[in-house]
């Protein structure tokens, strides 16, 4: 007489398959994750030096802090809304002797 169904090593043998498939899934998710971080931050910061390129073009002048690029004393113009943050929830800091956005390589 035969059973219908199945037995106690294929129903184990495919939820063993199915989770391997599932940690592979999810490990590529997290490092696609990561690398469009990492991306982000470093387009973030060449973003930040072009408007500092932008600002020394209009104004005359190398701006003196990021607070600078909020809002310019000589044009009145905004060139950021806000000062952003990187992903990984650093802040871009301002080097006044090379007039650049320093940010971290993650």
């Amino acid at each position: 007489m035969k059973r219908a169904g199945f037995s106690l090593i294929e129903v184990l043998l495919t939820i063993l398959i199915i989770g391997i498939l599932g940690g592979m899934v999810t490990a590529k998710i997290y490092y696609s994750k990561l690398s469009a971080e990492k991306e982000a931050c470093k387009s973030t910061g060449a973003a930040l030096n072009a408007q500092i390129e932008f600002y020394r073009a209009q104004e005359g002048m190398w701006p003196n802090s990021m607070n600078d690029l909020l809002y310019a004393q000589q044009s009145h113009v905004k060139y950021v809304e806000q000062l952003p943050t990187c992903p990984f929830g650093d802040t871009f800091s301002f080097n006044t002797t090379s007039h650049r956005v320093n940010y971290h390589v993650h």
